[in-house]
């Protein structure tokens, strides 16, 4: 059986077990997998997720993306069980060696504009749009959570109908207003307007109060 026909069962049945309940919560990140031999495929020297914070480990490995869907408690919102239905293996590009030339210099820089792991989480994104869109759930809302690495301008700006994305970003993200339209100003045009209190001042902040939300 194809790994595709394996989850559009599952899929199909997790969302049953919700009771039609809307909206549908997913949950995408990457994960690694630890192997032994230096000739496997997509194999590489990447971080452990499991090393201590104040050093940097390094494992070889493959890189996947995955994505679950929640499994809801008897059909209620609260607690969940995260079921996987999607699950793709994300490879980093290799470098070219110095000896390269301009040719495989610039695949090498196209290759990982179209295989790092936004991009890949973007057509993931698309792809279980798509098939909850076949399964008969066009109208349901897909909220899906995403680490930082999805939270970015690539994958906002391309996130298909009918999905809300919650990502998380850095405390000291650099926030900015739109800018003001001008009329008959000179050189290029202002992508950024004035500059907002970041993410860690808001929270220090003692005039902007907390909002609170069930979780």
């Amino acid at each position: 059986m194809k790994l595709e026909e394996l989850f559009k069962s599952i899929r199909k049945q997790v969302v049953d077990l919700n009771g039609g309940q809307q909206p549908i919560y997913a949950h995408m990140d990457d994960t690694l997998l630890r192997k032994r031999g230096k000739k496997i495929h997509g194999t590489g020297w990447m971080r452990d997720p499991l090393g201590p914070p104040f050093a940097s480990n390094f494992v070889w490995g493959q890189r996947f993306i995955q994505i679950s869907l929640s499994l809801l408690e008897n059909s209620t919102f609260g607690p969940s069980r995260a079921i996987p239905v999607d699950f793709i293996h994300c490879p980093p590009v290799r470098k070219p060696s110095k000896r390269a030339t301009q040719q495989e210099i610039a695949v090498y820089r196209e290759r990982q504009k179209k295989e790092k792991m936004s991009a890949v989480g973007m057509k993931r994104i698309i792809n279980l749009r798509n098939n909850l869109d076949d399964d008969g759930h066009v109208d349901t809302k897909l909220v899906l959570s995403v680490d930082g690495s999805y939270t970015n301008e690539k994958v906002i700006n391309q996130l298909p109908a009918n999905v809300d994305l919650i990502g998380r970003i850095r405390k000291d993200a650099k926030m900015y207003q739109l800018p003001e339209p001008s009329k008959g100003q000179r050189g290029r045009k202002r992508y950024y307007g004035s500059e907002l209190p970041t993410p860690e001042q808001i929270r220090q902040d003692p005039t902007v109060s907390y909002q609170p939300v069930e979780a």
